[in-house]
């Protein structure tokens, strides 16, 4: 199977994708390595600097910043699509090109092996502390939940630490919770979910 870039930096959360597309925009620029970039650097970085100003002014949390910020959020993953086009079409194949774009190979180096997570009651009724072994490389982790009938997840917490605490659970249900781990490369898949009693 020929390796190529992956998409998978679509999924990473605004701040973690902000950090990435800078990775990669540097990267391109070498022009040994990438000579004729079909986007030119300076429009890219023009792109990440737009998107990195609605990140912030979305902050406020005004609906209209918060539109701002899908709309640039799109064009940016539309352009590093068409970026990753280009990063195959120079690797043909060859992984050490495409690490050094700053894309993920599709063998990735991300975590493959079993996840391990332990999910206890917290303090107070309704909480719960959800303890993981550390995955070397990771620089974040992605924690998620959702009560055992539901059908979607949480939206995922962020926290660059292995332990996170969930409030404000409704005691005596039953959830699901689960992490996946951000590193340099990508972002892992999430481990199998851990059902747990809320007390």
């Amino acid at each position: 199977m020929t390796i190529v870039a992956k998409l998978d930096f679509i999924k990473l959360p605004s701040d973690l994708k902000l950090v990435f597309c800078k990775n990669v925009s540097s990267k391109l620029a070498n022009p040994l390595v990438f000579p004729q970039v079909d986007i030119p650097i300076s429009t890219i970085n023009a792109l990440i600097a737009e998107f990195e100003t609605a990140i912030i002014n979305a902050k406020d949390g005004s609906h209209t910043a918060a539109l701002l910020l899908q709309d640039k959020e799109k064009e940016l993953d539309d352009m590093f699509h068409l970026l990753v086009n280009y990063v195959n079409k120079v690797a043909k194949g060859n992984e050490t090109i495409i690490v050094e774009s700053g894309f993920n190979p599709s063998k990735a180096p991300a975590p493959h092996h079993k996840a391990e997570i332990a999910v206890k009651s917290g303090l107070n009724s309704g909480t719960v502390i959800v303890d993981i072994k550390a995955v070397q490389g990771a620089v974040a982790y992605n924690f998620v939940f959702k009560k055992e009938t539901d059908e979607e997840y949480s939206d995922p917490v962020t926290r660059t630490y292995a332990q996170h605490e969930f409030t404000g659970l409704i005691p005596a249900t039953y959830y699901y919770f689960s992490f996946n781990a951000v590193t340099k490369e990508g972002v892992s898949d999430y481990c199998d979910p851990v059902l747990k009693l809320v007390e």
